[in-house]
């Protein structure tokens, strides 16, 4: 059996797993790898492989850049990273990979979560992904998500009555719309917000 070794600094090949579940040889060498430490790289492709596939068979994986990978009944996915702020973000992407929608929340300080932006990509709007991310975040935090009442103006139409509104962390003394329509989302495939 070959053993192939790094040119740089004549170290063993590692390999991981990517954002898109791909077994791939590492190539960080100067930087600290974006895909995790040490417990998450490993000798042969197929071992890498095999640690992706015992990580979503428990539902659950967590690595680089997202803390958890949670895998819905129906094949979603529901991708969780956090701020160095504590806001947390949640990617939803379908069984083929899209990433459909984006909801970003923060825990109140006396633990209750919050909106803060959400966004369903457009031409998937109005099939229920925003209230299929509510509902993962409710069932993740046990408790039922807030908002602090300002919306655009897709967002009141779609979602403004439908959730609580926080009024100890209310921006307005009545809810409704206070912002212009905008894009939360700058890059759908990269998984980017503004």
């Amino acid at each position: 059996m070959l053993k192939f070794l790094s040119l740089r600094r004549f170290e063993p090949l590692k390999y991981h797993v990517n954002y898109d579940g791909e077994a791939k040889p590492c190539r960080a060498r100067t930087r600290p790898c974006p895909f995790g430490d040490d417990s998450v790289h490993f000798p042969t492709e197929d071992a890498a492989r095999a640690f992706y596939e015992k990580s979503m068979s428990e539902k659950i994986l967590t690595f680089g850049r997202w803390r958890d990978r949670i895998a819905l009944d129906d094949g979603y996915q529901m991708l969780l990273e956090k701020n160095i702020y504590g806001a947390e973000y949640g990617w939803l992407r379908t069984p083929d990979g899209v990433a459909v929608g984006m909801l970003h929340w923060r825990m109140t300080d006396d633990d209750f979560p919050i909106i803060n932006d959400i966004e369903v990509r457009p031409g998937y709007r109005g099939q229920g992904y925003a209230k299929k991310m509510i509902l993962t975040v409710e069932k993740l935090t046990g408790k039922t998500l807030r908002t602090t009442g300002g919306f655009t103006p897709e967002g009141w139409a779609a979602l403004g009555q439908k959730i609580p509104v926080d009024e100890r962390y209310a921006s307005y003394p009545e809810p409704g719309i206070h912002y212009d329509s905008m894009n939360f989302v700058q890059d759908w495939n990269k998984l980017q917000t503004r």
